[in-house]
């Protein structure tokens, strides 16, 4: 492992609370474990999002330098909030990297002041870029066991540049019908972006599920 972020209770903090970027030359292996922490209060100017994973700022990004960076970024177990209730994106906007984002809690994060940025559109949960055009491996994480809702806009939103199908099964979307969106319950919604190839979101977990032991819904 590259690093190892773990209980740490963050608060008040005025930018992204948690980054892990690629290299400055977008390339290498990165293999980074958030663990267990207590997030809030994060306030980045962008309002981009409480944990950011990927490339750095999209303006340093261009279709003529192709991200060859690997690895697993691994988002377990760790508390979002947002009691602040800024008009942040994303609890996790996450790209690039493979890894698993398992067993943490977002919870009223997301709030409807929540809009765009360059980089990315509202939801707890975020993955790939809104740039186009720009090449890189066809990674995409897991997202399951995660208790995710409260959220406006979307509990999950896929990027139009994602390539591979991710697994978001076994989630608790709010509701014991599942999530909305291209769902068929009345949960936090699931949004795909145009393009983009739609998760794999059944089964659902009924009931709240990231505190619990288990390993199937």
């Amino acid at each position: 492992l590259d690093g190892v972020i773990e209980g740490n209770m963050v608060r008040r903090f005025g930018a992204i609370c948690i980054v892990v970027d690629t290299r400055a030359d977008f390339g290498g292996q990165t293999n980074v474990d958030i663990l267990n922490n207590d997030i809030d209060e994060c306030h980045p100017i962008g309002r981009v999002a409480a944990i950011k994973v990927g490339s750095p700022p999209v303006g340093t990004l261009s279709p003529k330098e192709p991200i060859t960076a690997t690895g697993n970024v691994n988002v377990i177990g760790n508390t979002i909030r947002n009691s602040s209730e800024d008009c942040l994106n994303n609890a996790i906007a996450f790209d690039v990297f493979a890894g698993r984002i398992e067993r943490n809690r977002i919870i009223d994060f997301v709030k409807p002041c929540a809009s765009q940025t360059p980089r990315n559109l509202p939801g707890a949960i975020w993955l790939g870029l809104r740039v186009m055009g720009l090449t890189k491996p066809p990674m995409t994480p897991t997202v399951r066991f995660n208790d995710i809702h409260g959220n406006a806009h979307a509990g999950l939103r896929v990027a139009p540049d994602q390539t591979m199908a991710a697994d978001v099964s076994c989630n608790y979307w709010g509701s014991p019908q599942g999530p909305s969106g291209i769902g068929p319950g009345v949960g936090d919604a699931i949004v795909v972006e145009p393009g983009a190839p739609a998760p794999v979101f059944m089964p659902f977990a009924t009931a709240p599920i990231a505190q619990t032991t288990r390993t199937t819904c």
